[in-house]
């Protein structure tokens, strides 16, 4: 049994993201889609007219979530490292742990993405940093606010229809 620990700090030139195909090829559907969105604002395309100011106001701060949505996903696909080894834990698959005697289940996804409140966590968090690379046994540690954590990876599952 081994203990992965959290990876040191990278530059982002240098960073890789360990994800599985699935969810490499779930991101690159939803880069082609998010692109296609940022292109067509400014026009109805249902009636084909010019929006009202409430509908730019609207469509400025979606511009805003999509651009930022974008930058993760391009970012994510530009550094991705694939793994088809399953027992592995890489964005794209949900790992479930045993903390202080407590069961708890995250999906891992990409960095800016996560929302542990809904199960999913980011792989730039402590315990999502400290997660990838892990399999089932391992034992990994990850620091908070109150000190050192330490976790028992119990399995792993692909979470296909997940968002990333």
């Amino acid at each position: 049994m081994s203990t992965p620990q959290a990876t040191t700090e990278t530059s982002d030139a240098d960073r890789r993201y360990p994800m599985s195909g699935i969810a490499f090829e779930r991101l690159v559907d939803e880069e082609s889609r998010l692109s296609a969105l940022a292109q067509g604002q400014g026009v109805d395309e249902a009636s084909g007219e010019a929006p009202d100011a409430s509908q730019v106001a609207t469509s400025i701060l979606e511009a805003g979530s999509i651009d930022r949505r974008l930058a993760a996903i391009r970012a994510a696909v530009a550094a991705a490292e694939i793994s088809e080894t399953p027992d592995t834990a890489v964005i794209g698959r949900t790992v479930r742990i045993q903390e202080d005697g407590t069961d708890d289940s995250f999906r891992l996804v990409i960095p800016g993405t996560g929302d542990p409140a809904n199960g999913s966590i980011s792989i730039d968090s402590p315990l999502g940093g400290a997660l990838v690379g892990s399999r089932p046994g391992d034992r990994v540690e990850y620091a908070t606010p109150g000190g050192v954590r330490t976790a028992i990876v119990e399995s792993l599952e692909t979470d296909e229809g997940a968002p990333f």
